[in-house]
């Protein structure tokens, strides 16, 4: 109940029970003129949207409002965005790397690049491309410690050693016969010292 108000003592009456405490006090008050009424508030006024501003056609803009209006998108609007897409794909484009070389494409024989294409054609690489690539290696290797302050040597294998049997195979040329005679006699070591056979 709603009481200490004019409907509670009216809710008190309609049940043909005595009012409570809080609804005998409002009626005092009430025969006294005492009691205080709030004044009714104005009802808000609605707020007054500013109209957007309407987007021209024949622009990216006019494009968009079509999109979110759901309305026919027009010739001019339409041309206006492909235009801006074009523009787009034309600076993406430009900013890209230059397309790899073919598979079809002649292999640059003797150059660094040369041992790449064989690489990717799955081919063997010819010796020309090999030594490219290792002189432009060492060339990086060698500016690398420059910019350290320190001298690059290379190293220098020499015939008749296990190592100068395994640079033969690395650079894809015949074996000399000094270092397959250390090959086969560090074989041999290993079998007597492991006793494989």
């Amino acid at each position: 109940m709603n009481c200490g108000t004019r409907l509670g003592y009216g809710q008190h009456k309609s049940k043909n029970e005595p009012a409570c405490f809080w609804c005998k006090e409002w009626h005092r008050k009430d025969q006294e003129g005492s009691v205080v009424v709030a004044p009714i508030k104005a009802p808000k006024k609605p707020k007054v949207r500013t109209p957007r501003k309407q987007a021209v056609c024949g622009t990216t803009e006019g494009f968009s409002a079509h999109q979110y209006y759901g309305t026919e998108t027009c010739d001019p609007c339409r041309e206006a965005w492909n235009e801006r897409n074009r523009e787009r794909y034309a600076e993406r484009k430009g900013k890209q790397p230059a397309p790899r070389a073919k598979r079809t494409d002649p292999i640059e024989h003797g150059t660094a690049k040369g041992r790449g294409q064989h690489k990717r054609r799955g081919e063997e690489v010819c010796t020309p491309c090999r030594e490219a690539y290792n002189a432009a290696n060492a060339a990086a290797r060698a500016a690398r410690l420059a910019a350290q302050g320190k001298v690059f040597t290379p190293k220098v294998v020499e015939c008749g050693t296990l190592a100068g049997c395994r640079d033969h195979r690395r650079k894809g040329e015949p074996t000399c016969q000094p270092c397959r005679e250390s090959n086969r006699q560090a074989k041999a070591e290993y079998r007597e010292r492991t006793g494989n056979r």
